[in-house]
């Protein structure tokens, strides 16, 4: 005797008083609808295939025939009402990050969209939810930009400033189910040991990665790579750095200054991404200088250089 197979048939899961739109791959006119009757307390269906709930929970099913066909083509999908247990929030952001370092904190200027999710007692993520009135705020609204969609279901959030921001998400309707998301920004492009000074040559880095293209909002720079990330810091003051880099925006600010005293580096000298700083282009002759490879790792021409610093 052949048995038959021991198959999980997948199940829409819906809250209580809420719809769900049916569709079929076959065309409209030839498909209808309807609801047993022993699930006709939970649910109702119209003939354009507009499942409603009702208030009372359970399993329940709508029977989906197809009339042109003199065969008896039919289908059964299974349904449960299901109360609502928890909010959940999930981030359908994708984010590569250049190193295997995780990130403690998001860069400024990142966009990230946050999904809020309604899970039943045993953790499940219902199907549809129009009953739930969603709700956030945000306890600081300086930090970040939130544009809503999809009811309050759907929150793409751009972090503006540097700081953290706590996101509280809650139901209206039942304001027991919440929860509570950490937003901290910081700025991550330029490495902040030491505050540059003027002639520096800087390595800007993402922490993403991609194909970035860099650029400032003044000429305070000269850029020198603008898809590597290395610059000349050519006045005193501030200006603003932006890479754009998988889609995203990432920004930061950096201050110069003047110069403060001079030291000396021996003929053949490496200076790597960290002390890069130090180096003054001016007396280095940057035209006589080998290419820049990866890593930000430059090679002091065959003369003793002077170097001018800041004295760190």
């Amino acid at each position: 005797m052949i048995r038959q197979p021991n198959l999980m048939v997948p199940s829409i899961r819906l809250t209580q008083n809420t719809e769900i739109q049916l569709e079929t791959a076959w065309p409209q006119s030839i498909v209808e609808y309807s609801v047993p009757s022993e699930f006709a307390d939970r649910l109702s269906v119209t003939k354009s295939g507009l499942v409603q709930t009702k208030y009372v929970a359970g399993p329940a099913a709508v029977v989906v025939r197809r009339t042109d066909l003199s065969e008896n083509e039919t289908s059964v999908v299974p349904m449960s009402i299901l109360a609502v247990h928890s909010l959940d929030v999930i981030i359908l952001t994708k984010l590569e990050l250049s190193t295997s370092t995780p990130l403690v904190h998001l860069p400024v200027g990142i966009r990230i969209v946050l999904k809020v999710v309604l899970r039943d007692s045993r953790g499940r993520e219902l199907s549809a939810s129009s009953n739930n009135r969603i709700s956030y705020r945000p306890h600081r609204f300086d930090l970040t930009e939130i544009v809503a969609s999809d009811v309050n279901q759907t929150l793409t959030i751009t972090l503006k400033s540097v700081g953290e921001t706590v996101l509280k998400i809650w139901d209206s309707a039942d304001p027991s189910l919440n929860v509570f998301v950490r937003l901290s920004a910081k700025e991550m492009l330029y490495p902040s040991t030491r505050k540059p000074v003027v002639s520096d040559i800087v390595c800007f880095t993402s922490p993403l990665s991609g194909a970035p293209r860099w650029l400032s909002n003044d000429n305070h720079l000269e850029w020198l790579d603008v898809e590597r990330g290395f610059a000349r810091l050519t006045r005193t003051g501030s200006t603003h750095v932006t890479v754009k880099v998988a889609g995203q925006k990432l920004t930061t600010s950096v201050g110069f200054y003047l110069l403060k005293f001079t030291s000396v580096l021996r003929t053949g000298d490496f200076i790597s991404a960290t002390s890069i700083f130090f180096v003054n282009p001016s007396i280095l002759h940057l035209a006589k200088w080998a290419t820049i490879s990866i890593g930000c790792r430059w090679f002091v021409p065959s003369v003793n250089t002077t170097v001018v610093s800041n004295g760190f």
